[in-house]
């Protein structure tokens, strides 16, 4: 992967893709990620240089597997249910083995990439094409991606930039971040989506037709709204109402009906002895 350091290609990188599978050319970028995000290029392998260690599994106790379940709520499902934030980091080095080119699995009229070569894991992008097949039944088309599986070191290429406009960024944890810590992204895990609508960029409230669709149906197919508003105290996270998260249909329709954030989830696990 290529840093560039021109805008102007790293835009008509952008852009092309999106002419030319129907969407609107007056996109406009909604977070600070995908901003930022101009001068990254995509398009490149998204495999980092120079790390060897790649795994599927994180540490035991980010999957969940080092809680005892209650008989009311569901279990965490490995991977899936992965839980990454500031306290839950994942190794630099870690990639995931089950990554999947978005383009093989969901076509265009269903989505539109702001990058064709854009990967997930396999059972999210699964998932998101029967979510998003679903939608169109329902006659909500127009669906756009911004970002799904981000490499440590894009994301950290983010990370820098940000500190660069903003000396100091991220040194005081009471305050929600728009930028994840480079090893805190959810991105990492190829399990997260910037989701939102040809012509509008990504989500910037539930007022679009996609939006609405989406909070009210999203966890049918393992899928949730991960930064609510009301919770950024609690993911450390502002409000961004285009990025969800795949963690399985038990898990998702449980947070969704208790309107949990992942936090919350496993929160009320019980500690194994």
């Amino acid at each position: 992967m290529r840093i560039r350091v021109k805008i102007f290609a790293a835009v008509a990188m952008i852009l092309i893709p999106v002419l030319l599978s129907g969407c609107s050319s007056g996109i406009s970028l909604g977070s600070s990620d995908a901003a930022i995000g101009l001068i990254i290029d995509n398009s490149a392998d998204k495999t980092p240089v120079n790390t060897p260690h790649v795994s599927s599994e994180p540490p035991e106790t980010k999957a969940g597997n080092a809680f005892s379940y209650s008989a009311d709520m569901p279990k965490p499902s490995g991977y899936i249910s992965i839980l990454v934030n500031v306290d839950n980091q994942l190794d630099e080095n870690f990639i995931p083995s089950n990554l999947a080119r978005i383009r093989n699995y969901i076509n265009p009229e269903l989505l539109t990439l702001r990058n064709e070569d854009e990967m997930a894991n396999r059972e999210a992008v699964e998932a998101l094409k029967d979510m998003l097949t679903e939608a169109s039944f329902d006659g909500i088309t127009g669906f756009y991606l911004e970002d799904a599986y981000r490499t440590y070191r894009e994301q950290l290429v983010l990370w820098e930039i940000k500190q660069k406009e903003s000396p100091g960024y991220g040194s005081d944890l009471s305050v929600p971040l728009s930028t994840a810590y480079p090893s805190a992204s959810e991105h990492l895990t190829g399990l997260a989506f910037d989701l939102g609508a040809c012509g509008s960029g990504v989500i910037r409230d539930f007022n679009s037709e996609q939006g609405r669709w989406l909070i009210s149906n999203a966890h049918r197919f393992g899928f949730i709204h991960r930064y609510p508003d009301e919770k950024a105290d609690i993911t450390g996270i502002i409000f961004e109402p285009w990025h969800f998260r795949y963690v399985g249909e038990d898990i998702a329709s449980y947070i969704y009906d208790n309107r949990l954030t992942l936090e919350e989830y496993y929160s009320r696990l019980e500690p194994a002895d």
